[in-house]
């Protein structure tokens, strides 16, 4: 029981990792291209 909790958790973490990275990635693209048009 304790394993299933545990990769459960694990896969939580991992889940709210991707979603930070891809928020980040997205917040990157959306200041460069922001910054092309300063051009």
């Amino acid at each position: 029981m304790r394993i299933t909790i545990g990769s459960a958790y694990i896969n939580q973490l991992l889940k709210q990792e991707r979603t930070n990275f891809l928020q980040a990635a997205l917040r990157k693209a959306n200041q460069e291209e922001a910054e092309d048009t300063n051009y």
